[in-house]
């Protein structure tokens, strides 16, 4: 090894407390190379003890092939040296050499503080109270039976790799001679001190405060001790984003004016809509039960297109109808309704061929707006619906352009094949059906392609017609009948000028 000398620092032999007969011996050093540099790694270092500092007769040596050196710092223990060796401490000299570079100068063997002896053990070579200088004693060291009493004063320097006791049980009881004693629990990872009557684990808290930010809007502001701290809390609340109190389709926003998710659903009437007050009706998610539902939750409401559910919800989809809030107290909903111009050449026979099944849920046409209504075709409601609206025990109104209201089925409903009931069906037959043995309100159900509930031994609902209808017999009153040879006004008790023709249900 070039360029390095040995730094003692000075070199210190521990003997081991209370062995007279120093049968451990230790020595400590510092390497550092030729510019005062540490040394780091590991070396190999050959002890040897002398009589003398120069010269002299070696009593004893021993090789040591890998030694570690940590920034400099080096410590060995001696192997067993005879007591007739060291028996003169201070006439025996150490000497070192590094990874055969040549020795280094001897060092005087010497006890230090570490080597008192302990109770009343009698030794020599032992180190006492009296053989240290008084300055050192006073207020460091003190003996109580076999331990070390005092005050560690570390001026201000860090303490490193010291390590407070570890157990995975108390140590000792908990009592009053170990009040303030201190240990690490390895079970549960904590510190934990006695209080004289039981030990308890030591929490570590943070002193700093919440952040405003980020703690709920009003919220008290604690340290993470739980100390109390000035302010409150800005951040997001949601206990206080409370839509329902909030104007349909306003941002949502908390006492501390951040904004919430959603937007306002309260109106002051109505249901509130994709951020729209919607009253009854508007939409079909406020859809009404009937037009008179409408009416009377809106007294003011006008004639025209309304949404409504007959069956509630878990039936059939709410519906566009048309609702007249006027005539005869208002509150009618239109569920059929035909238009024929007499005057021209009939239109073609529409080809309605659907199955009973498609009348029950869809019916037939759209309700555009009654009062101008100008098509060829037909409306009739989905007989689901019209059943829900009749089994309310309803009025049931007919009405043509030269006869207004001329006719009414009262407390009128519908079987399970859809025919109609009611208390005045004489009434109608005469009124509508000119005497007609076969009156519509005669039929046992609705006919329709694959279903004859007809009283004829014909299919109705095949000859020519196309249309299913409440068919008595063949050629029984119906307005849907558009061909040149029969028409409504064969049966009916209308003139060839009759247009328009609607049955209306309240």
């Amino acid at each position: 090894m070039q360029n390095r000398n040995l730094w003692w620092g000075p070199l210190v032999v521990l003997f081991s407390l209370g062995v007279c007969d120093a049968s451990a011996l230790t020595a400590q050093g510092r390497l550092l190379s030729a510019g005062g540099e540490t040394v780091d790694g590991e070396f190999e270092l050959v002890l040897s003890v002398y009589d003398a500092k120069t010269d002299g007769a070696q009593l004893w040596t021993t090789t040591l092939p890998a030694v570690p050196v940590i920034d400099g710092v080096f410590s060995v223990a001696l192997d067993d040296p005879s007591a007739t060796v060291l028996d003169v401490p201070d006439g025996r000299w150490l000497e070192i050499a590094v990874s055969g570079e040549p020795p280094l100068d001897r060092v005087a063997l010497a006890a230090v503080p570490y080597a008192v002896s302990a109770g009343a053990i009698a030794c020599s070579g032992c180190i006492g109270a009296d053989q240290l200088a008084p300055a050192v004693l006073d207020g460091v060291i003190s003996s109580d039976g076999g331990a070390m009493l005092g005050d560690l004063d570390l001026s201000g320097n860090q303490l490193l790799n010291a390590a407070i006791h570890l157990a995975a049980s108390p140590p000792v009881p908990c009592g009053a001679s170990a009040i303030g004693r201190v240990y690490f629990d390895t079970t549960v990872g904590d510190l934990v001190v006695c209080n004289g009557k039981t030990w308890s684990r030591v929490s570590v808290c943070d002193t700093s405060c919440d952040d405003p930010t980020t703690s709920v809007c009003g919220a008290a502001l604690k340290s993470g001790c739980g100390d109390t701290c000035s302010g409150t809390g800005t951040g997001l609340n949601p206990l206080q984003c409370l839509p329902k109190s909030t104007p349909c389709g306003a941002p949502v926003l908390d006492a501390c004016d951040n904004t919430c998710p959603g937007t306002g659903t309260a109106c002051v009437t109505g249901t509130c809509v994709d951020g729209v007050c919607k009253t009854f009706g508007d939409v079909p998610a406020t859809a009404g039960g009937s037009c008179l539902a409408i009416l009377q939750s809106n007294p003011d409401a006008d004639s025209g297109l309304y949404w409504i559910d007959p069956d509630g919800p878990g039936g059939g989809d709410p519906i566009l109808v048309y609702c007249n809030m006027l005539t005869q107290g208002g509150g009618w909903t239109l569920v059929l309704h035909s238009y024929q111009d007499f005057s021209a050449t009939p239109p073609a026979d529409p080809d309605l061929t659907q199955p009973i099944e498609d009348w029950v849920a869809k019916g037939v046409g759209v309700p555009i707006t009654y009062e101008s209504i100008q098509s060829e075709f037909m409306y009739v409601m989905a007989l689901g619906q019209l059943k829900a609206l009749a089994d309310a025990g309803a009025v049931l109104r007919f009405e043509t352009d030269n006869l207004t209201a001329h006719s009414t089925l009262t407390g009128v409903s519908m079987n399970e094949l859809y025919g109609w009931e009611g208390d005045n069906k004489p009434q109608i037959k005469t009124e509508m059906c000119n005497d007609n043995a076969g009156c519509f309100t005669d039929a046992p159900g609705f006919s329709a392609f694959g279903i004859d509930l007809d009283n004829s031994p014909q299919i109705c609902v095949v000859q020519g017609f196309k249309i299913g209808w409440w068919y008595a017999s063949c050629w029984s009153y119906h307005p849907l009948i558009n061909n040149s040879s029969h028409y409504m006004g064969d049966f009916a008790k209308f003139d060839k000028g009759t247009k328009h023709h609607s049955w209306w249900i309240r």
